[in-house]
């Protein structure tokens, strides 16, 4: 440190303090350049970009974990985005083989039901609770309360009303609905009053329920001795609902003489006590049962 004085200085001291002074500045100087670094490199983190159109910031101008947190950023919604678009795709595929599988099968079954409906003519089963909805119905139905099993001559009687009522109901200008209800499997599930009508009728009970304004009307009705008889009733008791049933059918008359053969034949069949079960859905089929039988029982 330089002390003043009063005499004059020596050129030594002088040029120590001169020396002095100058280290002393030089310290301040270099102690002060710090700060002045720093505040640069602050500064430049917020300077326009180098390429405007770059999707990322220059690293060179981030941290390091802003370097990791940026790339994250960029990977995650891309995986993201991907997954969510896969997803939806590969659903739509699965469904396009599956389903040209289901419509390949769907296409057989059509076709077997198809063929078979040329064979199958018994009427559609019901259930108990599908009674409460005839009471409703607008279209003349026939239902047919059965048990089923029994003797092959239960049996036989069975199938072959319910063979009938459905060719009856084929006719053409033929308002009917045909159905049967298993009463033995239904049994329990039937009103009282039903139910006390199916144990006075003895192995078949047939109800016609004809529509009206309210609430249809069900009526009993005996089982067809003959397809005109059968036909002429049931226009009778149609007429006083207002519904037309042709009883002037030609076909009436071809369903008569066809159900006479198959009565014969079957009781042919009684007679010589080979009686079967003929489990055939049409007069044409009962026939042709009956008829091949028949033939077999009279060669031996």
């Amino acid at each position: 440190m330089c002390i003043p004085r009063l005499y004059r200085k020596s050129s030594f001291l002088v040029l120590h303090c001169r020396w002095k002074a100058t280290e002393v500045t030089h310290y301040r100087n270099s102690g002060s350049q710090v700060p002045v670094v720093n505040q640069r490199l602050d500064i430049s983190r917020y300077k326009f970009p180098s390429d405007p159109d770059a999707l990322l910031v220059d690293p060179n101008r981030l941290k390091r974990g802003e370097r990791v947190y940026q790339k994250l950023s960029i990977v995650f919604p891309a995986i993201a985005f991907t997954v969510a678009l896969s997803i939806p795709l590969g659903l739509a595929t699965v469904f396009w083989l599956t389903s040209g599988a289901r419509n390949k099968g769907s296409s057989k079954s059509a076709d077997g039901s198809a063929s078979a409906s040329f064979t199958s003519s018994l009427p559609p089963l019901l259930t108990a609770k599908d009674l409460q909805k005839l009471v409703y119905a607008k279209t003349p139905t026939i239902v047919v309360y059965f048990f089923p099993g029994g003797s092959d001559e239960e049996a036989n009687r069975v199938n072959l009303h319910s063979v009938v009522l459905k060719e009856i109901s084929s006719l053409s200008g033929s308002p009917l609905n045909v159905f049967r209800l298993d009463a033995k499997e239904q049994f329990h599930n039937l009103n009282p009053f039903l139910k006390e009508e199916i144990k006075r009728s003895p192995g078949l009970l047939i109800h016609a329920v004809i529509p009206s304004e309210n609430e249809s009307s069900v009526i009993s009705v005996l089982p067809p001795v003959s397809v005109q008889s059968f036909v002429r009733h049931l226009s009778r008791l149609l007429e006083t609902a207002g519904i037309k049933f042709s009883k002037d059918d030609p076909g009436v008359r071809t369903l008569d003489q066809q159900l006479a053969r198959v009565k014969r034949c079957i009781f042919d069949l009684t007679i010589e006590g080979k009686l079967r079960f003929l489990d055939g859905q049409s007069l044409d089929l009962l026939e042709q049962q009956c008829t091949k039988l028949l033939g077999t029982t009279t060669s031996r």
